[in-house]
């Protein structure tokens, strides 16, 4: 198995090999960043706290240690479990505020699910296959 960590939003352009591996030409999409400071760092803090709900030691993963704005988000966007297709969706946002909004929507409906599965787990039977 291979595992990739992208460090750059790309578009294919040509596929130069198929074999062994599969080799693209890409172009680099531009990271577009349209609110002010303030609301940047309240988004960045939301989405920290948020985070930390669910991984504690998850922002520790970070590559650098003053991660940008663009790190973090695509960073928490990373390790949340999604569809595919909604991975997908949040890789075309070009605005890097707009995509921190739908991370923290997305983030906030894991919270909430994992605080609906927490409250009810004690009416789990110890034996799975009891009813």
């Amino acid at each position: 198995d291979i595992v990739l960590r992208g460090l750059y939003r790309v578009r294919p352009i040509e596929v130069v090999q198929e074999f062994p591996y599969r080799k693209a030409r890409v172009e680099v999409l531009p990271e577009i960043l349209t609110e002010g400071t303030a609301k940047v760092q309240r988004m960045t803090e939301n989405l920290m706290s948020e985070f930390k709900k669910i991984d504690p030691e998850g922002l520790n993963l970070l590559e650098s240690e003053e991660p940008d704005f663009t790190e973090i988000v695509n960073h928490i966007a990373n390790q949340l479990p999604m569809e595919l297709e909604t991975r997908f969706e949040l890789l075309k946002i070009d605005d890097v505020y707009l995509r921190a909004e739908a991370v923290y929507e997305l983030l906030s409906k894991r919270i909430s699910a994992l605080d609906w599965t927490r409250r009810f787990e004690h009416l789990r039977p110890e034996d799975p296959n009891q009813n």
